[in-house]
């Protein structure tokens, strides 16, 4: 039964992540409505991905699946005019096209003894997708119409309490990413290119819970960078013109997801608890991307990211109006790892904030838990060297990328035998 529930929700819903630079925080509804500050709260089944450690205190066989919701997904982009491109003209307005996607995981857990625990994840911890119309001014720049980022990871972990009111964990997971990037090209003539590979690769994670007091606990976890290869990937020209050796290729490109540190506390008080928690994450891994072309006249395509590290803050509140049913409230706030100087039409939004509030209901051995968030990106200027790609107007692509906003719904069901 436990494979079961874990395997068709993969079956069922694609793999889609979607999130700020592209890693993806929503992976339990509950730890969702609490702004993601689950680190030391970590009392479902979704600890596999904030804190392993905590599933300790979970009793017997637990299984959580669910899905998050992305929907309604906008943002603009307000030309300056200045590439001269045909059409272009200062303020007008370009809107992505709204796109929708689910992401599931699943989740289950077994206690051994009051001293070990077992658990595994599946889960989509990075991703990402924007899609631009064919016609905007911005579509010769780096994934210019469409760029996509998807994954999905399994986790097995074990927890163990080396003493009393301690437990430690160590994992280690399977990642799959596949890429995806669109954008036109000037040769001169108007060619649209797709890159397109995909790569697996392993990693390991450890935790430690820690209760100080019956009612204040301190959680820290750990998640290493995974490097992956993508090679003879696959690099499609429309049109193709074999005689100017405009044709179908294959390249090689690495690209390495980053390593992320969770730190958190949690403090209950009769009805309540309070949960804050800080996410590090290893962007600066993300500095250049270099495709390299077996084919000689297209070469080898550097892209300069330098990306930098960032801090994610989220606050989480809890109120038990009785045993069975919960009240949930979350804020996070999301620095974005994109400089100025290398922002693209790929990762374009600035720091967001997250909106969210859910309950969850228990009947029996079953709970059912539904949370509503809303992001909001800050507006970011476009004015640097990724706009002066090769273009029909001669001139650099500039303008601001605003009104980044998503809705989102989580859905999560656990049973407990």
């Amino acid at each position: 039964m436990v494979w079961v529930v874990l395997i068709f929700s993969f079956i069922v819903f694609p793999i889609h992540a979607y999130g700020h630079g592209f890693a993806n925080y929503a992976q339990g509804q509950k730890a969702f409505a609490l702004g993601g500050a689950f680190t030391a709260a970590a009392d479902d089944p979704s600890a596999i991905f904030y804190n392993p450690s905590g599933i300790l205190k979970l009793k017997d066989v637990q299984v959580q699946t669910g899905l998050t919701y992305f929907f309604s997904g906008n943002a603009e982009f307000v030309s300056n005019g200045t590439s001269n491109i045909p059409g272009s003209k200062n303020g007008l307005i370009t809107k992505t096209d709204s796109e929708n996607h689910v992401i599931p995981y699943a989740y289950a857990t077994c206690k051994i003894n009051d001293t070990f625990s077992m658990g595994l994840g599946i889960y989509s911890p990075f991703g990402q997708s924007s899609r631009w119309p064919d016609n905007w001014e911005g579509r010769f720049t780096t994934a210019g119409i469409e760029s996509s980022i998807e994954s999905y990871r399994v986790e097995p972990v074990a927890v163990f309490s080396p003493t009393p009111g301690v437990s430690i964990s160590f994992g280690a997971f399977f990642q799959k990413v596949e890429l995806e990037i669109k954008q036109k090209s000037w040769l001169p003539g108007e060619f649209e290119s797709i890159l397109d590979g995909r790569d697996s690769g392993v990693g390991w994670s450890t935790g430690i819970l820690i209760d100080i007091t019956d009612n204040f606990s301190l959680g820290v976890s750990y998640k290493s960078r995974i490097k992956h290869e993508f090679n003879s990937m696959t690099v499609n020209l429309e049109p193709e013109i074999p005689l100017l050796g405009i044709s179908d290729t294959t390249a090689n490109m690495k690209f390495t997801t980053p390593s992320m540190l969770f730190m958190g506390i949690s403090y209950s008080f009769r009805k309540w608890n309070f949960s804050f928690d800080t996410y590090w994450t290893e962007w600066s891994v993300q500095d250049r991307l270099i495709a390299r072309s077996d084919n000689v006249l297209l070469g080898d395509t550097v892209v300069i990211k330098n990306w930098e590290n960032t801090l994610t803050f989220g606050l989480g509140i809890q109120y038990a109006f009785s045993e069975k049913f919960h009240l949930f409230a979350g804020y996070i706030y999301d620095q974005s790892p994109v400089p100025a100087e290398t922002l693209d039409a790929m990762v374009f939004h600035g720091d967001s904030q997250v909106y969210c509030t859910g309950f969850d209901f228990t009947y029996k051995s079953f709970v059912i838990g539904i949370t509503y968030g809303y992001i909001v990106a800050n507006d970011q200027p476009f004015n640097n060297p990724v706009g002066d790609t090769s273009n029909p107007g001669g001139g650099r692509v500039t303008g601001i990328f605003e009104n980044s906003t998503q809705n989102v719904v989580s859905i999560s069901m656990k049973f407990m035998f």
